[in-house]
């Protein structure tokens, strides 16, 4: 009889933890916005993932899997990181997660962290990406799991499963030291070559009043490579006063 009641006391204390086990797991959200990833940019962002505790019980996270299945080319595709943000909307490193991947269909990322009941853990996935690349092509990236030391946490999109266009960029900060440029604009000519227009920023990315121009980029190849930028117009200086003052 002892030892039934030992037994049985036994198997209680087991169920009642895989119970707790089981309760304890987290969920979690998968955000993904339609950005462009950009040549030669080694962060561009691809998902953010969003792992909440189950009922304020804390959990250690051990490993994630991300899938890039679906993509035209991964030799576009340099390497795949992983940061931890201390927010979700906005980047605020803390530390990179498990260390930089080479693209594959299934890449896995390692390392625990754990993580108290009142807290969430933020995980910023980054594409870097080659300088040359088809801007013809599409990639998709997804979370595939999601692996704590409590069970497999459940995955729940945000948004559907999006592709991610290339781009290229033609004007970015501190460019030919101007500080910012803004408010862009593109044409494609009856001859196929691109036009692109923007405000050339010099001192700072405020509005008027301030020193700026208007610049043109050009390209010939479909936007792959853009020649050197121009200024199509230029106030000058007018009634004597210096161009911060004119615009």
């Amino acid at each position: 009889m002892k030892n039934m009641k030992r037994y049985f006391g036994l198997f209680l204390f087991t169920l009642l933890s895989c119970i707790y086990a089981q309760g304890a797991v987290p969920s979690v959200k998968v955000y993904q916005n339609q950005i462009p990833v950009l040549a030669g940019k080694d962060m561009n962002r691809a998902l953010v993932i969003e792992i909440i505790p189950a009922d304020g019980t804390p959990f250690t996270l051990e490993e994630i899997t991300i899938g890039l299945r679906d993509n035209d080319n991964l030799e576009d595709i340099r390497s795949v990181r992983v940061f931890r943000s201390s927010k979700r909307l906005l980047y605020e490193p803390v530390a990179p997660y498990g260390s930089r991947m080479k693209p594959a269909s299934e890449v896995t990322f390692t390392g625990r962290i754990t993580c108290a009941g009142n807290d969430k853990i933020n995980l910023w996935v980054f594409l870097e990406m080659n300088e040359a690349i088809d801007l013809r092509n599409k990639y998709t990236v997804e979370c595939l799991a999601v692996k704590t030391l409590e069970g497999e946490a459940k995955i729940v999109p945000v948004h559907p499963k999006r592709e991610l266009r290339p781009g290229v960029i033609v004007r970015d900060k501190g460019d030919d030291g101007v500080h910012t440029y803004r408010i862009p604009g593109i044409v494609t000519t009856n001859e196929g070559t691109l036009l692109a227009i923007y405000d050339v920023r010099y001192d700072s990315n405020r509005d008027l009043q301030g020193h700026m121009d208007i610049g043109l980029s050009r390209s010939t190849d479909k936007g792959l490579t853009w020649e050197p930028m121009k200024i199509i117009m230029d106030r000058g200086r007018w009634g004597g006063l210096p161009e911060k003052f004119n615009g």
